[in-house]
């Protein structure tokens, strides 16, 4: 009796322990697949989450979009893994959409203990969802695994009037008119590089039974753009006509050793190569030094600059780089560039402080033209800086807001003569203390360059 009491004892705290992991989470307990799922309401969506018979080391978590669980998931269960979807209020991933992640991911990982980090699943158009919070929660993602994605709703499911789904999209993105539509700039094709800077490992399966939209608009276009911009995590698979092509298991391997992020390469991404950049020729100049993974150009009298020496696109292309002003009150970034066989500058925060603008146009300078714009900048904050250059236009941006979007047909294009030094590509400071990375620029897609030539505003 001693020997078998013992033994009920440890039956009942094994139906005790349980019982409580069951108790651990909210709402209803049901079944898939052999496994413990459960559904409840967060943040006024149905969410569920299934949970394997022991979680792995770390209590790794999937959080789904755009098809049900299936085989890969159930893989992923099996070796330890939760899996997490929630109803969204649209498949569009619009700002809606992220709030539901972000009401489970609340859950999950806040309340219940998961990991921090989780693994973001997409199949078709949850690509939309997957990269949007992605993009706003870098430090919460471990990896991305993705079913032939969709990474702009322009090419799934479309816009306009001829679309099914058009009311839907332009209700879940607050669009008041199909050209807003058109302009939007902030889809997953636009800001790569946010994933990128996060490190984040990606896995693109392309070919599948998910595919809603062209490969060539979507997850081909977003390869396309990667690798120029520094990234070095992205593996990108076609189904092969013959061949092995198990998804459940490429997804494994890829979750086991995901491609890790390359140690800082300044011929890359930065501008510390002292092969295709040197200090710009000021007299005056003050001194330039690498400071981590930046550049500080030191306060001078007057300009303090580089200039790049490798090679140069003239039309069609895209500039990007982060600049923040140290001390100083003048400008911080004077982006010397080429528009053809002219110079031109883009100045963020120059005359005091606070005007920034194209430099010049007919002549005039970046205060006396119609592209002057007034904004304060925080010293000692990284801004990001875009500049796009095309036949019919010049457009630039600051973070997120677009302050520069002027047609250049039939106009003078100059730069001030203080800058020639910068000719034909350089940045440079003014009696300010300024620091610079993350420079990259990349030719522009042709449906970039038709875009500007039939003067459809850029996103």
């Amino acid at each position: 009796m001693k020997y078998a009491f013992g033994s009920l004892v440890s039956l009942i705290v094994l139906c005790m322990a349980a019982l409580a992991a069951d108790d651990a989470w909210p709402g209803v307990r049901g079944n898939w697949r052999g496994f413990s799922a459960y559904t409840f309401d967060t943040g006024g969506h149905q969410a569920r989450v299934i949970a394997p018979e022991k979680s792995a080391e770390g209590k790794p978590w999937v959080l789904l979009a755009g098809a049900e669980p299936g085989d890969v998931e159930e893989a992923l269960v099996r070796d330890g893994y939760h899996v997490a979807t929630v109803e969204l209020p649209d498949p569009f991933g619009s700002p809606g959409a992220v709030e539901a992640w972000n009401a489970v991911y609340a859950v999950c990982a806040a309340e219940k203990g998961l990991a921090e980090k989780a693994v973001l699943g997409a199949y078709g158009h949850g690509g939309l969802i997957a990269h949007n919070w992605a993009v706003e929660n870098r430090p919460h993602v471990a990896a991305v695994y993705a079913l032939d994605p969709v990474f702009d709703f322009r090419s799934w499911p479309g816009v306009g009037e001829e679309v099914p789904e058009w009311p839907a999209l332009k209700k879940a993105y607050d669009f008041d008119s199909l050209d807003r539509a058109k302009r939007y700039w902030k889809s997953p094709l636009d800001r790569i590089d946010r994933l990128i800077d996060g490190h984040i490992p990606l896995l693109f399966l392309c070919g599948t039974s998910h595919a809603l939209a062209p490969f060539d608009e979507n997850a081909g276009l977003y390869a396309q753009r990667y690798e120029p911009l520094g990234g070095a995590q992205l593996e990108l698979r076609r189904k092969p006509d013959e061949g092995d092509w198990d998804p459940a298991v490429l997804v494994q391997a890829f979750l086991a050793a995901p491609p890790e992020a390359p140690a800082w390469d300044a011929r890359k991404r930065d501008i510390n190569d002292l092969s295709t950049w040197a200090i710009t020729g000021f007299p005056g100049r003050g001194p330039v030094y690498f400071k981590e993974e930046s550049v500080v150009l030191e306060h001078g009298y007057d300009l303090t600059g580089v200039t790049w020496k490798g090679p140069l696109e003239r039309m069609n292309y895209e500039i990007t780089v982060e600049a923040q002003r140290i001390d100083g009150e003048d400008f911080f970034c004077g982006l010397t560039f080429p528009y053809g066989e002219d110079p031109c500058s883009f100045i963020a925060g120059g005359w005091g402080g606070t005007v920034c603008g194209i430099s010049c146009l007919d002549f005039a300078d970046a205060y006396n033209n119609e592209t002057a714009r007034f904004r304060d900048f925080e010293k000692e904050r990284w801004y990001r800086i875009r500049l796009r250059v095309t036949p019919k236009k010049i457009e630039a941006w600051i973070d997120d807001d677009k302050l520069v979007d002027v047609h250049t047909e039939g106009r003078k294009i100059d730069i001030r003569w203080e800058v020639e030094e910068s000719v034909p590509l350089g940045i440079a400071s003014w009696r300010t203390t300024a620091g610079l990375r993350n420079f990259y620029m990349r030719s522009l897609t042709p449906t970039e360059i038709a875009q500007a030539t039939e003067g459809t505003d850029t996103p």
